[in-house]
This record gives C-alpha cells, sequence and structure tokens, in this order.
C-alpha cells in the first residue's frame, strides 16, 4: 500500500464526502450556516429533498422545527453525542421566556437583536445545573421548575449552543413557542 501526505491548508480541514476526500472549513460554524447545510453535512441531502422524503407538510410546526434541531445539532457537533456521565458539560440555547403578547409586541428588529443565552448542564452539581431548557431550577422564586436530566439537543461548548441559538433563531422558536 502507498503512503500518501498532503499539506492541509490553515483554516481547511480533511473530510470524506461522497467518496472522495475534500478540503471544507475547519470551523464548523463556517460550514453550517443555514439549515440546507446542516441537512447536507448530516444526510447528504438538500433541504428541499430531506423535506420531500420526510412528509413534512402535515406535521405542526414546532414537531418539524424539533426534527430540524436534530440535524443541526448533529451537524454542529461533528459527532459529539452526549453520554450523561457524571462530569459531563453539555449546553443549550435558551432565551428569555415571552408570552404571545409580549412576542408581538417586539418589533421586528428587536426580535432579530435577541441574543440568546447558554445554559450549561452536567456535571455533579444541583441548584440550576442539571436542567434543559424552560426547565431551569428556580428556588424561592414566583415559579418553579425543575429537571433533574437535560434534553438531547445538547451542545459540546457553549460557543456552539450560543452560535446555534443566534443563527437558527427561527427553528428553535418555532419549537418554543409555536408562533405564526
Amino acid at each position: 500500500m502507498k503512503k500518501v501526505t498532503i499539506e492541509i491548508p490553515e483554516g481547511k480541514a480533511l473530510k470524506f464526502k461522497d467518496g472522495a476526500y475534500v478540503l471544507v472549513d475547519d470551523n464548523i460554524m463556517e460550514r453550517i450556516k443555514t439549515f440546507d447545510d446542516a441537512c447536507r453535512e448530516v444526510t447528504g441531502k438538500s433541504e428541499k429533498e430531506w423535506l420531500a422524503e420526510n412528509e413534512t407538510k402535515s406535521m405542526d410546526k414546532d414537531v418539524l422545527a424539533y426534527l430540524k434541531m436534530r440535524i443541526i445539532v448533529a451537524a454542529l457537533n461533528e459527532g459529539w453525542k452526549p453520554t450523561f456521565k457524571e462530569y459531563e458539560s453539555r449546553y443549550y440555547p435558551y432565551y428569555y421566556a415571552y408570552t404571545k403578547s409580549e412576542w408581538e409586541s417586539l418589533s421586528a428588529s428587536g426580535r432579530k437583536d435577541l441574543k440568546p443565552l447558554v445554559c450549561l448542564v452536567g456535571g455533579d452539581s444541583n441548584n440550576g445545573s442539571v436542567s434543559g431548557p424552560f426547565s431551569v431550577y428556580s428556588y424561592g422564586a414566583w415559579s418553579y421548575a425543575y429537571s433533574n436530566v437535560g434534553a438531547r439537543l445538547a451542545f459540546k461548548t457553549a460557543e456552539l449552543a450560543r452560535y446555534a441559538g443566534k443563527q437558527f433563531f427561527d427553528i428553535f422558536k418555532d419549537f418554543y413557542y409555536n408562533f405564526e
């Protein structure tokens, strides 16, 4: 067997795709800017092909958003999956919870300026760090919500969670709120 050595330019990575090695941007956030990009990365199909194959027309908006989020998370995590073991950190984008009337009162530019926060989940700590989006533990406040295990839509870094929350805001919004 022959051995081949190649130099990979700065900022690029070698990826096996469609039966050949190709150079791609090393930073996944440079490669995944749209749901179509994520779809191609994970399924090898365009968004349009994926939508046609999955008969999404009859799905509720939040269900379709969840399926899209799974693809986005898989693409951005580049193969990393949470194992839910002790001391593993996982990150989620989350947002301030608005009522429908509050949301409608925001201007279009105000909506675009919303910055997703990042919820760190995992580890061996209590009182807030072991919950998923919209389930952050509050004690002694006007509300009480608690979840002992985070959801599977987890990111491996805070940077990826923040990026996904901003870049794919409309998809996350459709999942969490299902506002028209």
